[in-house]
């Protein structure tokens, strides 16, 4: 069985007729499917909860497409506890779309859906985790729902900068009214660079499961990442393999804010390794504390500030059908 899940704000509300397209090409080859439309913020994951117990109940497979962004993404994964019996497909109709790009998913939606509707599992890849050590600092403007210490992410996650970017693009109206305009991305580059201006750096220590430490007097952000991309295009981890069990993290920091900025090209295009300020590593989990409270963004979405968390990698996979 598919359950097409869809967030009807993706792309001006053109995602229900991505959701109609897919099953008509189901139906067509007699495959029984349902389309779930979410009505508000935490949605997507308490349909995707109730798909997932079901099918573990009657030990039964059962599909989930998700039509939407990271964020839509985000809420289908926190909300499933149990992947045994779940494959997932993705239709990227967000704003980013990072993940999407990370994986390599076709662009025509043609093919996405005959890929889809051939049913078979594609890939596995790594569920991430952090666990707010501390709980400190204010609550995200476009959060809602309850505080989690636990949260979990499928893209990449990060904290600092690059979160206090999406806790931006989240709280105000630019994203909403450049997705109408089919310029969903360019909400995070203004923002970024209205951010950028007024970035405040802290201190900040790491440490990972292997036992390496690092210090930095001043950073602007760190980034943990399973795919490639976030941030509306910007590589961070070229390298990046969502199934080897491994976060790629980047911490940008040590650099005068234009510096930083020249650095938003080399970002696009995946060059940062070697770059001054630039720090890149691998590891399966590590412990952040930072001077004050920051943001933290998980596949773009933001629900509370900390100065103490941890970042790993699960054992648990997801099998994408995509």
């Amino acid at each position: 069985m598919y359950f097409c899940i869809a967030n009807p704000v993706s792309r001006s509300g053109n995602t229900g007729a991505e959701a109609r397209k897919l099953q008509a090409v189901l139906n067509a080859q007699h495959l029984p499917s349902t389309i779930c439309y979410t009505k508000g913020p935490g949605d997507a994951g308490r349909i995707a909860g109730r798909i997932a117990a079901e099918a573990a109940e009657k030990k039964e497979d059962a599909d989930i497409v998700i039509f939407g962004g990271d964020g839509t993404i985000n809420e289908v994964v926190s909300g499933i506890s149990d992947f045994r019996y779940i494959r997932i497909g993705i239709v990227p109709v967000g704003s980013g779309n990072d993940m999407a790009r990370g994986l390599g998913l076709p662009k025509d939606n043609h093919r996405l859906f005959a890929r889809i509707a051939e049913g078979a599992v594609q890939r596995t890849i790594d569920l991430g985790h952090i666990h707010y050590d501390r709980i400190a600092g204010k609550a995200a403007r476009g959060h809602k729902g309850e505080i989690r210490e636990d949260i979990y992410f499928a893209n990449g996650s990060g904290i600092g900068y690059d979160a206090a970017v999406c806790e931006e693009v989240n709280a105000t109206a630019t994203k909403g009214i450049l997705n109408r305009l089919g310029l969903g991305k360019a909400s995070y580059g203004l923002i970024a660079l209205k951010q950028l201006l007024g970035v405040r750096k802290t201190a900040c220590d790491i440490v990972t499961d292997d036992g390496r430490e690092f210090h930095f007097d001043n950073v602007f952000f760190a980034c943990a990442m399973n795919c490639s991309h976030q941030g509306g295009g910007y590589c961070f981890a070229p390298d990046a393999d969502p199934s080897d069990g491994l976060m790629n993290v980047t911490v940008v920091g040590n650099l005068t804010k234009i510096r930083a900025l020249m650095c938003f090209p080399k970002a696009a295009k995946g060059e940062l390794a070697g770059t001054h300020g630039i720090t890149q590593f691998t590891c399966r989990k590590m412990k952040v504390r930072t001077g004050r409270p920051l943001w933290v963004q998980t596949d773009g979405e933001v629900q509370m500030q900390t100065d103490a968390a941890t970042f790993e990698m699960l054992p648990q996979k997801i099998r994408l059908i995509v």
